[in-house]
């Protein structure tokens, strides 16, 4: 069996873990913020989510699709202070992404599956 070595130049420069789920009635992103708190200790800059929907309009009517405009906060994203790990909290689910400098799977995922 080959040895596994780290490449210096590695074509993989992003890990991400990405759950989606399914809206269930009116949930409110506030919600999150046990989460957020928690992760505070090790992500400590945090921004918010947010979800913006606007009027859309038929060119070749001239008439309005939608007229609304709304502002939504979804969630909550935070960083470490090197900016290489992102976990965003989200109404709709998590993400958590490892960025450059990505070692390997197996000290990503534990990380990941902790939230």
């Amino acid at each position: 069996m080959a040895t596994v070595r780290h490449l210096a130049h590695a074509p993989i420069k992003e890990a991400l873990i990405d759950f989606h789920i399914k809206s269930v009635g009116s949930v409110n992103a506030i919600a999150l913020k046990p989460l957020v708190d928690a992760a505070k200790s090790l992500y400590g800059n945090e921004t918010t989510i947010r979800q913006f929907s606007g009027p859309v309009m038929d060119a070749q009517e001239g008439k309005f699709l939608s007229s609304t405009e709304e502002v939504h906060t979804i969630g909550f994203a935070l960083s470490n202070a090197s900016k290489s790990s992102i976990l965003q909290f989200r109404i709709d689910g998590f993400t958590h992404n490892r960025l450059t400098p990505y070692q390997s799977w197996s000290e990503f995922f534990p990380e990941a599956m902790h939230w």
